[in-house]
C-alpha cells in the first residue's frame, strides 16, 4: 500500500502503531513526489457598495454672469469635477442645439460615452430646457411637460440598484406657476419606486414653502451631509439649487460628500454630491 502525505520543512518523526496481531512489516520506503501547487486563495469578497457623483448646474444658456458665451469652458469645468451624472438647467435652443452640443463636448472632454435625457420647455421645442447627462447607460427615460417648463427623467443602474433621476427648473417670477410645477414634479416622480434623486433649480431658499414641501418626501443632500441649512450658496448668498433624495429607498443612497463648485462661468454655481449606492 502507499500513502501520499504533505510534510513541512525540517526533521520529521514517524510513529508506527500496530493494534492487531498477524501483521508483518518488512520495510518502509519514503520517496519524494512531485511538488503540488497550493490551492489558489479565495477571491476577495465582492463589494456591495458603489459610488455615484452627481452635479446639478443652471448653466444660463452657456453664458457667464456678464452674458459672455463660455459654453466650452463650462464643459471643461464639468469634466474637471469627474461627475457620473450631470443635471443641467437653462439649456438653450435659441442659436444652437445646446442639448446635443453639451453631450458631444463632454464626450470629447472626458474621452467617454455619455447618454442623455432631454426635456425642452414646450411641445414645439421651446427655447430652454432641462438636460440629464450620464456616463452610465440609461435603462429608460422620458420627459413630462409642466407649462411653461418640462422635467426630464432617466433610470440608471449602479451596482445592481435602479436609480431614478429627475431634473427640473421651477419658475422664478410667478409663485403660482412655481407651485403648480412643483406639484406636477412630485406627483410624477412619486409614481416611480425605489431610490430617486431630484436635482435642479428650485428658485426657492431653504425654509420657503416649495422646499419644505419637497422635504415632506425628500431629504436635502446639503443638510444631510453638513447637518445645517446654512451655506451651500449657489447664487449670491442664496441656495436655489438642490439635490433631493427620496425617503423611498433612501437607505440605498447615502451622501458621502457635498460641495458647491467654485466658478463664475454662470450666474449660478454648481452643487455636487457623492453618494454610496448599496
Amino acid at each position: 500500500m502507499s500513502t501520499a502525505v504533505t510534510l513541512g520543512a525540517g526533521n520529521q518523526v514517524m510513529t508506527l502503531l500496530v493494534n492487531s496481531s498477524g501483521f508483518n512489516l518488512d520495510s518502509i520506503t519514503v520517496t519524494q513526489g512531485a511538488p503540488t501547487s497550493a490551492p489558489p486563495p479565495p477571491p476577495p469578497p465582492s463589494s456591495s457598495v458603489g459610488k455615484l457623483r452627481v452635479m446639478t448646474w443652471n448653466i444660463h444658456s452657456g453664458t457667464d454672469g456678464s452674458n459672455n458665451y463660455v459654453l466650452q469652458q463650462q464643459v471643461d469645468f464639468m469634466a474637471s469635477q469627474n461627475p457620473d451624472v450631470i443635471f443641467l438647467q437653462e439649456v438653450s435652443l435659441y442659436n444652437e442645439d445646446q442639448s446635443a452640443k453639451f453631450q458631444a463636448l463632454i464626450q470629447q472632454a472626458t474621452g467617454r460615452t455619455w447618454y442623455s435625457s432631454w426635456a425642452p420647455s414646450t411641445a414645439s421645442g421651446g427655447c430652454l430646457g432641462n438636460l440629464i447627462l450620464t456616463r452610465i447607460p440609461i435603462a429608460n427615460k422620458e420627459m413630462k411637460f409642466s407649462t411653461p417648463s418640462a422635467f426630464a427623467r432617466a433610470q440608471i443602474n449602479v451596482n445592481g440598484v435602479a436609480i431614478q433621476l429627475f431634473t427640473n427648473h421651477l419658475d422664478y417670477y410667478n409663485t403660482g406657476t412655481r407651485t403648480q410645477e412643483l406639484n406636477d414634479l412630485m406627483s410624477w416622480a412619486r409614481s416611480f419606486g425605489g431610490p430617486r434623486l431630484v436635482g435642479g433649480d428650485f428658485n426657492s431658499w431653504w425654509g420657503e414653502w416649495w422646499i419644505t414641501t419637497m422635504e415632506s418626501e425628500y431629504s436635502d443632500t446639503w443638510r444631510d451631509y453638513t447637518g445645517s441649512n446654512e451655506n451651500g450658496y449657489t447664487i449670491g448668498n442664496v441656495r436655489f439649487d438642490y439635490l433631493f433624495r427620496a425617503f423611498t429607498g433612501d437607505s440605498r443612497l447615502t451622501p458621502l460628500n457635498a460641495y458647491v463648485g467654485s466658478t463664475s462661468l454662470s450666474d449660478h454655481r454648481p452643487f455636487i454630491a457623492d453618494y454610496s449606492v448599496q
